[in-house]
């Protein structure tokens, strides 16, 4: 089937089956965009020793709500069909909305297997993924590729079984794996108290991050009960808001455990930097600035002050001034009296100070040297007498 749009809606259906040893019919679906709510249905079943058949779904957007589902099982011998998604924007929203592909209680057959493919996947208010058996024949595969992918709200991924081997989940993601409100990724086996190994999940985010909140209980889980824990393999830039757990917390927690068997096993590679590596500690013994200052001459009433472009008040009830120009503030009587010339030109030009002179009162002033000889002024020395022991 082919077409633009595609809407079903209350309680409508599109189903294939197997009665007895031949294959179920496959359903394949092509469309710009696909909608399906209020209970409508597109499955493949078997109920004889024939497998079901598969569904295939292409499209641009794919929006199942309101008890909407997709799936495929089995009540026989016979194996469960695959599902598979081909979109750029995959959303499911509701309780009982979601993809399964299962098996029923006394069932032989072995579960389908579920794929999707898409840009961005967003699951919340309980939709769910789910391969898994409640007879005695194998559960299926989750498979899922995304930029990102998002489970809201006690939205879940699951291949739990009752009593056998627990499927696997395997989530390729570049960008960002999101879990929030009691979300759950699970491949638990023996649900029923019964044997069965865990199934094992792989999480591949090797440019991106897992996010959660550590006290909303969203957990990765492949437990078991008296059977062995599975494994979990999760590759990312880095975990945030869930933590290893020997056992399942009201935290959000990653657990592979089992109740009567041997635990399985936690392997998390952290590819972003570790802000730690590399931190050099400080030396506990700082060095004491007063044995690094030369000991100089003692000369009596010298001062010596540098003067910046503003910076911080000497404290902090001053407020910071802004430069402030430097300006001549002595007594031009000095000058009538040594008959010196006050301002001969009004704008006379600025040199650049050179030299210096002590004055019969010891006033030191700047002058600009004088390259003749016969002016008596030059550069005065300054001494310091040192005493001999």
């Amino acid at each position: 089937m082919a077409a633009k749009t595609a809407l079903f809606q209350d309680d409508a259906a599109i189903a294939v089956g197997s009665l007895g040893s031949g294959a179920g019919g496959n359903i394949n679906l092509t469309t710009g965009q696909l909608t399906l709510n209020n209970g409508v249905e597109l499955s493949a079943s078997t109920s004889g020793s024939g497998n079901a058949g598969n569904l295939t779904i292409a499209a641009n957007s794919v929006n199942l709500s309101q008890g909407a589902r997709v799936s495929s099982n089995t009540s026989s011998s016979g194996a469960a069909g695959d599902i598979t998604f081909r979109t750029d924007q995959l959303t499911l929203n509701g309780a009982g909305t979601g993809l399964f592909a299962t098996t029923t209680a006394g069932s032989t057959g072995k579960g389908g297997n579920i794929t999707v493919a898409a840009k961005t996947a967003l699951f919340q208010d309980d939709a769910a993924i789910a391969v898994g058996s409640l007879g005695s024949g194998a559960g299926g595969n989750i498979s899922v590729t995304a930029n990102q992918v998002t489970l809201d709200r006690s939205a879940s991924f699951t291949a739990e079984t009752a009593s056998t081997q627990g499927g696997n989940i395997n989530l390729d993601v570049s960008d960002l794996l999101l879990l929030r409100h009691n979300s759950l990724i699970s491949t638990t086996a023996g649900t029923a108290q019964a044997g069965g190994d865990g199934g094992n999940i792989t999480i591949n985010i090797p440019n991106g991050f897992i996010i959660g909140v550590l006290s909303e209980d969203s957990d990765i889980r492949a437990n078991a009960f008296t059977g062995n824990g599975g494994k979990i393999r999760i590759t990312s830039q880095g975990i945030f808001g869930l933590q290893f757990q020997p056992q399942n917390t009201p935290n959000s927690d990653i657990t592979a455990s089992s109740k009567f068997g041997m635990n399985g096993t936690v392997q998390i590679n952290n590819l972003g930097v570790d802000p730690s590596s590399g931190v050099v500690q400080l030396p506990v013994n700082f060095v004491d600035p007063s044995q690094q200052i030369a000991t100089g001459c003692n000369a009596q009433g010298s001062s010596f002050v540098a003067t910046g472009r503003g910076g911080l008040p000497l404290n902090p009830n001053e407020s910071v001034a802004s430069d402030s120009p430097w300006n001549d503030i002595r007594d031009i009587s000095e000058f009538k009296r040594q008959g010196k010339p006050i301002a001969q030109n009004p704008n006379p030009p600025i040199i650049e100070a050179t030299g210096f002179i002590r004055t019969a009162t010891g006033k030191i002033e700047l002058i600009a040297q004088s390259t003749s000889s016969n002016t008596g002024v030059g550069d005065a020395s300054v001494t310091c007498a040192i005493a001999k022991p």
